[in-house]
C-alpha cells in the first residue's frame, strides 16, 4: 500500500512538474527568463567551441581588391580594421592599404605582442582613428582604450572599458561608448535610483576623453532614459534588464555634433551626441546635461553609426537584421537618412534601384567621404565597398579567407583622404 501511495505521488509531482514546465514556457513564468539566458549561453559556447566567434561562412568571392571605376575612387588611404594573418596566427589587427590592396603601413607588425596579448581576451579592435605623424587610437573592445605610435610604442592606455565607435570632434577630443560595472558601496545607491534593473549592475555610459587619455565627461544612460517618464518603459519593452547580462543599450556609436555644422541642424545645438542602441532598435539625441531632446525606436533593426552630415542629414547604417545568412527576408542591411523631426521619415541612399543588396547581421560602418562617395564596411561578411551618390560601386575589398567556407570579420573601413604613401614615408622608424 506505502508502494502504491508512493508511485501515485511520485506521478503527481512528475505531471504538475511537466505542466508547470509547459504553462511557465507559454507564460513566462518563473525561471523561464533564467532558463532562457542559460540555454542563449550555451548556444554562444557552442558555436564559439565550433569556430572562433570572429568567423563567419564565406559569401563573396575569393580575397580581393576591385577598383571598379578608377576615375571615381576616393583619394588616400583605406584603413582596415579586423582579423588578419601575422606570423603564421590570426590576430587582431589594423593596416592601411591602397586602392589596388596592397598594404602600405600596418600597426600589428609594429607591435605584435600588443595585438596577440588582447586575442587572448577576445578583444578586437573596434574603433580607431589615426593621426598625420603615424600615432593611431585604437579601442580594444571592453578591455582598453590604447594609443599607440608608428613604431609600436605605448603612448598611453586608458583602462576602465570602452567599446566600440571613435569619434573625433572639431577640439580634438575624442568620445566613446562606456561601460561601468556597479560594485561594493555603490550597488545600494544603483537599487535606489534604478528600481526594477536585474542584475549584474552596470551603466552604459557617453565618454568624453582628451588627446592625453583623460576622462572629461560621462553621461549616464540609464539615467536620461530612468529619469525621461515618456521613455523609461523602453527600459523594458525588449526585457534587456532580465535576460542580456545588464547590457540594457548595446550602445555602439557616440557622435557629437560639432559647432560648424550646427546651422544645417535648426532644433539642436552644438555638442548634442547623437547614439545608436542596438538592442532597443534606438537612435537617441541628448543633451550635454544627459536629457533626451529627440528619439526614434523601431524604425530600423539593430542598427549602428548614426552621422550628423554636412547637408543637415541624420544618416544611419540599418543592419535590418533577420537572421537569415543574406538578409533575404527583410532585404538586406541599408543606409538610410532619417529625419530628426516628429515627421521621422526615411529616405534610403543605399542600395537604389538596381544596386546589389548587402547584409551584416552585426557591425558594420559607413563613411561619407570628401568626394561624396560612401565607404560601407559589410562587417561579417569580411567586405567592404565604396559606392557613388548613385549607387554605383567603384571600389570593393574582400578580406582573405581563414580556410575553404570561413572568413573573418572586418570592423572598420575607413578612407583617409589626408594619408597618402608619400606622407607614410615620413613614418619610417628605422634607427
Amino acid at each position: 500500500m506505502r508502494i502504491l501511495a508512493f508511485y501515485i505521488f511520485l506521478l503527481s509531482v512528475i505531471v504538475t512538474s511537466v505542466t508547470y514546465g509547459f504553462l511557465a514556457a507559454a507564460f513566462k513564468w518563473f525561471p523561464y527568463h533564467t532558463y532562457s539566458a542559460i540555454l542563449s549561453d550555451l548556444r554562444e559556447q557552442m558555436l564559439n567551441e565550433a569556430h572562433p566567434s570572429y568567423l563567419f561562412e564565406t559569401l563573396h568571392s575569393e580575397s580581393s581588391v576591385v577598383t571598379h571605376k578608377p576615375d571615381k575612387v576616393g583619394d588616400g588611404l583605406v584603413l582596415i580594421s579586423g582579423y588578419m594573418p601575422v606570423e603564421r596566427d590570426w590576430v587582431p589587427g589594423i593596416k592601411l592599404i591602397d586602392n589596388e590592396g596592397n598594404t602600405v603601413f600596418n600597426w600589428t607588425t609594429t607591435n605584435l605582442d600588443l595585438f596577440r596579448s588582447h586575442m587572448r581576451t577576445q578583444a578586437y579592435v573596434h574603433g580607431s582613428y589615426v593621426y598625420p605623424n603615424g600615432d593611431i587610437l585604437l579601442n580594444f573592445e571592453y578591455r582598453a582604450l590604447v594609443k599607440l605610435s608608428a613604431c609600436g610604442e605605448i603612448l598611453w592606455r586608458l583602462e576602465p572599458p570602452t567599446h566600440h565607435s571613435l569619434f573625433r570632434d572639431e577640439e580634438g577630443n575624442f568620445w566613446a561608448s562606456g561601460l561601468k560595472r556597479i560594485k561594493g558601496d555603490a550597488v545600494k545607491q544603483y537599487k535606489i535610483d534604478f528600481p526594477g534593473i536585474a542584475k549584474p549592475y552596470v551603466d552604459e555610459t557617453i565618454v568624453k576623453i582628451s588627446p592625453e587619455g583623460e576622462i572629461l565627461k560621462e553621461i549616464s544612460l540609464l539615467k536620461a532614459f530612468y529619469s525621461n517618464e515618456k521613455y523609461r518603459p523602453l527600459l523594458w519593452k525588449y526585457k534587456r534588464t532580465q535576460t542580456h547580462q545588464g547590457d540594457i543599450f548595446h550602445m555602439n556609436d557616440a557622435e557629437v555634433l560639432n559647432p560648424s555644422l550646427a546651422d544645417k541642424f535648426p532644433g539642436l545645438e552644438p555638442w548634442d551626441v547623437v547614439v545608436s542602441l542596438k538592442k532597443l532598435n534606438t537612435i537617441a539625441i541628448l543633451n550635454q546635461d544627459g536629457e533626451i531632446k529627440w528619439l526614434s525606436e523601431g524604425d530600423f533593426n539593430e542598427q549602428h553609426d548614426p552621422d550628423f552630415e554636412p547637408d543637415g542629414r541624420l544618416v544611419i547604417f540599418n543592419n535590418n537584421m533577420d537572421f537569415s545568412k543574406n538578409g533575404e527576408y527583410l532585404g538586406g542591411s541599408k543606409i538610410q537618412a532619417i529625419a530628426y523631426d516628429d515627421s521621422y521619415a526615411m529616405e534610403q541612399l543605399y542600395p537604389v534601384a538596381g544596386s546589389p543588396r548587402f547584409y551584416t547581421k552585426a557591425g558594420g560602418k559607413h563613411q561619407l567621404t570628401l568626394n561624396g562617395n560612401r565607404m560601407i564596411t559589410e562587417a561579417q561578411t569580411g567586405r567592404a565597398i565604396e559606392v557613388t551618390p548613385e549607387g554605383e560601386i567603384v571600389w570593393e575589398w574582400i578580406n582573405d579567407r581563414y580556410d575553404d567556407v570561413l572568413t573573418p570579420e572586418v570592423l572598420e573601413v575607413t578612407r583617409y583622404e589626408n594619408i597618402t604613401a608619400d606622407v607614410v614615408k615620413s613614418w619610417s622608424c628605422d634607427s
